[in-house]
């Protein structure tokens, strides 16, 4: 008996992906509130947010044609994720701001890849 190799469901790929996508963005837009009213200590929980939906990601099995580019998306989005943590520590708010705006175009990149699931 040959065991058939399972096929991801690249619909339901890109709907999670993208859901999980845009609660990253939401946290982002959270963060650049929070560092316009100076509340740097609401940044720890919005740094924790983005790293559960990371998780959410990297727990996602991805569609054969996308199986080397999502995980090298997921690097880069990673980096960008500690870069950005690294500025939150520093508490300066355009160093923070800079850093939001490296990751959100890591996360348009990362929905690029998303969207080229099949």
């Amino acid at each position: 008996a040959s065991a058939e190799a399972e096929v991801v469901d690249a619909v339901a790929f890109r709907a999670q992906a993208g859901s999980h996508l845009d609660d990253m963005n939401k946290d982002l837009d959270d963060i650049i509130v929070t560092v316009q009213e100076n509340g740097f200590w609401r940044l720890l929980s919005n740094t924790g947010e983005l790293a559960f939906n990371f998780g959410q990601l990297e727990a996602l099995d991805a569609p054969a044609n996308v199986a080397v580019t999502w995980p090298e998306s997921l690097v880069a989005l990673d980096t960008t994720l500690d870069a950005l943590s690294d500025a939150v520590s520093t508490q300066d708010g355009p160093t923070i701001l800079a850093a939001v705006e490296v990751v959100r175009a890591q996360v348009e990149a990362t929905r690029g890849v998303v969207n080229s699931a099949q």
